[in-house]
């Protein structure tokens, strides 16, 4: 830890009880006015915050960029890597529908927007990768609110310690995503954005709703829109209410829109994507848990620069799409894979390779070995088994608990690489497996002077 995050627990620490609690309950209020808030059952819930912020020093900062901008490169170069490698496509657990979009939809455009989750050991500035997310990210608006609640709840509370510290945001994600978009189309002013998201799942509009906000005070024209409503009419693409469209931003998987076209014929959105409108392309979908290996496995390392392969090799965690075959372990031995993932459950974790929200994670040391055995057999196919990282703990304060005593919590990343830098935010929860679905929350990013 940082002096100035040692600082800023020292401050919190120094409140009484009901001022720490009032403290507490205005950073919650400032950051879900900001849209640090999910919806269940139609209603809005504020997320929870753990205090205090991740704070990165410009050494930090710089190091993170560097790692980020690494694993992004590599993610971009997957398409023709897939194409090119039947052997690499064939790690890719693809469904018969995805085949078809792919196939009906090719499209050299390899431009992502992702966020990347990772785990940064304490006292250490070596970031370690565990998955990517291209299609359906969430936290681009959580990043902004809750860096926002802290920052302009504690200058109220102590503002000659908020100018001492000078505390600053990083980059926010929307804003990242926002020139990604711009790129798409070759830029413009005034841009008209179709944020692609089934409607029928939300009431106050979801993450794309927050976005189309935000895209709009921008100075932009941001509609939500569902993909049943979109128009192709004379090489144009438009909502159903006739607004003009020049870019899709899509929060629904291939395998979520070929569902939809089963039921209703999305002949607007396939024209979208012949045409380059949508971000991302089809190859958004090759952000599997299984990617890792085509990152990790030194078959496919000619298809990087030597300075990357080494990069790679050192941030990002070793894994492998469970199945009956020989492969390298972590230190390039050669294994039997399914013998190795059973015999070496201490140091592994088990994931599904399609699965999101922490469900169905399984870490080794917490796990018999009669269960994990039964859990490696079962998952051939359908998981990935990958290198455990030393978790990362903290002690948090709750901004949603009515005790204000500090609890032990774990901690991941999220970062957001773009063309003006990162963006980031934090994630905690009391248990290892660390996702906001399994009762966790969001803990503030930002940066401060070296």
């Amino acid at each position: 830890m940082n002096a100035h995050r040692q600082r800023l627990r020292r401050l919190l620490k120094g409140l009484k009880k009901l001022p720490l609690a009032e403290f507490c309950r205005g950073v919650e209020e400032r950051a879900f006015q900001a849209g640090l808030w999910t919806e269940t059952e139609g209603a809005k819930r504020p997320l929870k915050m753990g205090l205090p912020p991740l704070l990165a020093t410009p050494d930090l900062s710089r190091n993170l960029v560097t790692a980020t901008r690494v694993v992004h490169r590599a993610l971009s170069t997957l398409p023709g890597l897939t194409a090119e490698r039947p052997e690499a496509r064939s790690l890719l657990c693809l469904t018969p529908a995805e085949h078809s979009w792919l196939e009906q939809h090719p499209n050299s455009d390899t431009r992502i927007f992702c966020r990347l989750d990772a785990l940064l050991p304490v006292d250490s500035q070596t970031l370690l990768f565990i998955e990517t997310n291209v299609v359906g990210i969430a936290g681009m608006t959580y990043a902004p609110a809750a860096a926002h609640g802290f920052f302009e709840e504690f200058s109220k509370w102590f503002p000659e310690e908020a100018g001492r510290l000078n505390l600053k945001h990083l980059e926010d994600p929307r804003r990242l995503l926002w020139q990604e978009l711009r790129a798409q189309v070759g830029g413009g002013n005034g841009l008209r954005v179709g944020l692609l998201d089934d409607l029928t799942l939300y009431k106050w509009g979801g993450e794309m709703g927050r976005l189309a906000d935000y895209l709009t005070a921008y100075g932009d024209h941001a509609f939500v829109v569902d993909p049943r409503e979109l128009e192709w009419t004379k090489e144009t693409l438009r909502t159903g209410r006739g607004e003009q469209l020049d870019v899709l931003y899509r929060f629904l998987e291939l395998q979520e829109l070929a569902e939809i076209d089963a039921q209703h014929p999305l002949k607007a959105l396939k024209q979208a994507f012949n045409h380059g409108l949508v971000l991302p392309s089809v190859n958004g979908d090759l952000d599997q848990k299984s990617t890792f290996e085509l990152l990790t496995n030194e078959e496919f390392g000619s298809h990087f620069p030597l300075r990357h392969q080494r990069l790679l090799r050192k941030h990002v965690l070793w894994t492998r799409l469970l199945s009956e075959r020989y492969t390298s372990d972590p230190e390039g031995k050669r294994i039997d894979l399914p013998d190795y993932a059973s015999r070496e459950r201490t140091g592994l974790v088990l994931k599904p390779n399609r699965g999101y929200g922490g469900h169905g994670v399984m870490l080794g040391p917490l796990t018999s070995q009669s269960d994990w055995e039964q859990a490696v057999q079962e998952g051939v196919g359908t998981h990935v088994v990958q290198r455990l990282a030393p978790p990362v703990r903290d002690n948090l304060l709750l901004t949603s608990s009515s005790d204000v005593q500090p609890r032990d919590c774990y901690i991941t990343l999220g970062l957001f690489p773009g063309r003006s830098g990162l963006a980031g935010l934090g994630r905690f929860c009391e248990s290892e497996v660390v996702n906001i679905s399994q009762k966790g929350g969001v803990v503030p990013f930002l940066t401060v002077p070296q």
